[in-house]
């Protein structure tokens, strides 16, 4: 993954995406300007009235101390970038200002700008004091000096990757494992990165079992400094950008392990062209992560990439060969401080559009209400089954993007939900559902077309006790005249689901006396209803009637059987 990562950054520098080496975007409260030696300063902003800088970073974290400084340079916040004390601290404000001082003096030693110079006149001198009552001590300030922002300047960020190697870089030498070269190896990584709202840090080790041959922190994963920066600056970028970024869990009640955070990119961008019209393949491939957001039907990319599965794939640049460029992607979560890589794998786009292909057609479904067929991401058929289990989100990406079947776990977790009551009058709730039950039970089998609706030629036993319940819960709404709150289905569909004949010859019966007459007296779609009967029952008396026990997977039949049948009632109403 740290070698992927590495990869990306070059494109993504060459693409101009990639801050310089040990930068990040951040947005100023405050900005100090020196005009001819005099200061004035602009603020207090917000982050929607001023763009983002892109300024020095590094990871710090502990008590300050003579030992643990860590400035930023030229962009801190007011206690060390002015010495604005909090209150009580006053002594620790003057260490840090100090510290943040001495990095300025080593800047402008090593790169001669006389820009450098005029701010540290100005942070020796008593002008300071006018600047540093305004502001305070843990807000953001940056300083431009003659209309310069001197973050961006060439020389400035040259030496601040070379300060940080320097400072960064343990004592003993070893072969970078990214790279592979001999030469001085990370004690730590550069600077941590923000996983769903919680820093992190990208490496750690911090129990002795960790650790091998006296080595601490990543000495034990040798890197190069070069290998390490690059591999958490583009990490920290695609977790940023929303080009590359889908949150597939995250629930704020939840601990941070439930979250998951899925990043994803190509190792090269590629445009599709198809009748006259551009399509970026990288966001297509993503659409399957994208969250519809409450709107109903999928999201737009998903629908985009459903029907370009279905034709030739053309790059605009005819020399690219698009089935060889490679798509990457990890799932993250946060625990207490430290990153967790829950799903790691990369695929050729030439095997993501058999798997992906597959994957939609395993799930596409009629709606409740007799709709089109329609497909999910998977954050909608995550939401849908309501558990926090991590394993069910590496089942779906999988299933997706590597082309594996789902585990019968997640026929359970789907079975469960399918039978509440609640969800069963639910139609947004049920679709979804009715969708992970199909992916399950025909990924990459015949029937996977057949079953996107009702089948009426199909002979398994339980999807014909799932027909039959779905037509006697249709005959008791017509005798009511459509007037039920609560149906049959509310009360027995779990235990019929589970043993059909301990039930349905009961419902039968209780139809026959109850509900049929009354429809055939009032016209109300008798024969509709006796045609559906005669034509279920037929084909259980040929299976040696009613089942009695049905596993996961007949369970699974009754319910697209009771599914599509009521579906197909709603069709026609």
């Amino acid at each position: 993954m740290l070698r992927a990562l590495v990869d990306a950054a070059e494109r993504f520098r060459r693409e101009g995406e990639l801050p310089p080496t040990g930068y990040k975007p951040k947005v100023p409260k405050w900005i100090v300007n020196l005009e001819k030696g005099r200061p004035y300063l602009e603020g207090p902003y917000t982050q929607k009235e001023v763009r983002a800088f892109l300024a020095p970073d590094r990871q710090r974290s502990g008590t300050p101390s003579k030992k643990n400084l860590k400035p930023y340079l030229l962009s801190d916040d007011a206690r060390y970038a002015l010495g604005k004390a909090e209150p009580g601290k006053e002594e620790e404000a003057r260490l840090l200002h100090e510290g943040f001082l001495t990095l300025l003096e080593e800047a402008h030693r090593e790169t001669g700008l006389l820009e450098l110079a005029q701010l540290l006149a100005f942070l020796k001198s008593s002008d300071v004091e006018q600047i540093r009552e305004r502001v305070g001590p843990r807000d953001l300030v940056q300083f431009r000096v003659e209309g310069k922002n001197l973050t961006e300047d060439g020389a400035v960020q040259a030496f601040w990757a070379e300060y940080l190697a320097r400072e960064l870089m343990a004592k003993n030498r070893a072969y970078c494992a990214i790279c592979g070269k001999e030469g001085p190896v990370l004690r730590i990584l550069p600077r941590e990165v923000v996983v769903l709202g919680q820093k992190c840090q990208v490496s750690s080790f911090n129990r002795d079992a960790y650790t091998s041959f006296g080595k601490t922190q990543t000495e034990n994963a040798p890197t190069c400094f070069a290998c390490g920066s690059d591999a958490v600056d583009a990490l920290d970028y695609l977790i940023r950008a929303e080009r590359h970024r889908r949150a597939l869990v995250s629930n704020p009640e939840a601990s941070g392990l439930e979250n998951q955070l899925a990043v994803f990119w190509l190792d090269k961008k590629v445009e599709l062209s198809y009748e006259d019209q551009t399509y970026d393949l990288e966001t297509l491939l993503g659409s399957v992560l994208d969250n519809a957001g409450g709107q109903t039907g999928p999201p737009a990319e998903l629908s985009q990439l459903d029907s370009l599965l279905a034709v030739p794939w053309t790059a605009r640049t005819s020399a690219l060969n698009i089935d060889q460029s490679c798509f990457y992607l990890a799932v993250l979560s946060a625990n207490k401080g430290r990153m967790v890589v829950r799903e790691w794998f990369e695929a050729s786009v030439g095997r993501l559009r058999e798997n992906l292909r597959a994957f939609l057609e395993g799930q596409r479904i009629v709606g409740p209400l007799g709709e089109e067929p329609q497909v999910f991401s998977i954050p909608a058929l995550l939401d849908a089954l309501k558990a926090g289990d991590p394993n069910l989100t590496q089942d779906l990406l999988r299933a997706a993007y590597l082309g594996l079947r789902p585990r019968e776990g997640l026929l359970g977790v789907a079975l469960r939900r399918f039978r509440n009551p609640r969800v069963l009058q639910n139609p947004r709730a049920l679709h979804p559902l009715a969708a992970l039950l199909k992916l399950a039970l025909t990924y990459g089998r015949e029937e996977v077309k057949s079953m996107e609706r009702l089948d009426s030629g199909r002979k398994e036993p339980a999807y014909l006790c799932g027909r039959l319940l779905a037509v006697l819960e249709e005959a008791q709404q017509r005798a009511s005249g459509w007037s039920l709150n609560s149906t049959l289905t509310d009360r027995f569909y779990a235990a019929t689901a589970a043993a059909p004949a301990a039930n349905l010859a009961l419902l039968l019966a209780r139809a026959k006396v109850s509900h049929l007459p009354k429809i055939r007296r009032e016209g109300r779609g008798y024969r509709e209803i006796e045609g559906f009967l005669e034509e279920i029952l037929s084909y259980l008396d040929a299976q040696q009637g009613f089942p009695s026990i049905l596993n996961l997977k007949a369970q699974a039949e009754f319910a697209l059987g009771y599914y599509h049948q009521r579906a197909e009632f709603r069709r026609k109403s």
